[in-house]
């Protein structure tokens, strides 16, 4: 007695981003930063960027940024420009506890710029509340609630000015996406990748798999087989 229906319905899928992608949400948010009013929107303009920044340099998820309290930063090297943090269990999509390190970057600049750790900057420049319990990006006016809503709030402003370089498609999570490509591109093995990102290797074979018959042809590009007058092969690399 249970009705049919003759329809099939499919998970919507995040559109797969190109190379250049990444800088054009990048350099709008720049200029998008400048068009803040007052005080509480400029804090929450910025929350918003270092959010974004700091997914790309790591790889984590939204809700894991969002988790992230003062007590989790465990080391910062002033030197090295480098902030050793801990992610808490309760706050992962797999409920396992991992630590990582959020590491200095040149933001796309010429190699000789200075590096810069968006973490630090974040923790030295922006953030407002300090306490040990206090969220690492927390409200404007109570550290211990997370700014999960004034973020989202904020990124439906910065949509707006995406929509004009044809990038409002972009969300959070293509962050994680970049660091991962990123990590795939640079040749890291894919056990160290999906430890860092609290992923399986298969998850990313099969999400990234572009990425490697990519690389693959690249490499092969590369070399040319030559047959000799013995009958024998020699590997030459271009």
């Amino acid at each position: 007695s249970i009705p049919e229906w003759d329809f099939k319905t499919e998970l919507p899928r995040r559109r797969r981003m190109e190379d250049g992608d990444y800088s054009k949400v990048i350099t709008c948010m720049k200029s998008w930063l400048k068009k803040a009013q007052g005080h509480v929107d400029t804090y929450n303009r910025h929350l918003l960027q270092h959010i974004f920044l700091l997914i790309s340099a790591t790889g984590m998820r939204t809700g894991e940024v969002f988790g992230l309290k003062n007590k989790d930063i465990q080391t910062i090297s002033s030197d090295k420009l480098e902030a050793v943090i801990r992610i808490r269990a309760e706050t992962t999509k797999v409920r396992k506890e991992r630590r990582i390190t959020v590491n200095p970057s040149f933001g796309g600049r010429k190699k000789d710029a200075t590096p810069i750790n968006y973490l630090i900057r974040w923790l030295d420049q922006y953030q407002i509340h300090k306490e040990p319990e206090d969220f690492v990006f927390s409200l404007h006016t109570k550290g211990g609630m997370n700014a999960t809503y004034p973020f989202y709030r904020s990124y439906t402003s910065l949509r707006e000015e995406l929509k004009e370089v044809g990038m409002e498609w972009w969300d959070a999570y293509h962050n994680r996406h970049y660091f991962i490509t990123q990590a795939i591109r640079a040749g890291h093995p894919l056990s160290m990748i999906a430890v860092s990102c609290s992923n399986s290797i298969q998850v990313i074979e099969r999400t990234y798999s572009h990425l490697f018959s990519e690389q693959v042809t690249r490499e092969l590009g590369k070399i040319r087989v030559v047959r000799s007058n013995d009958g024998g092969h020699e590997v030459i690399t271009n």
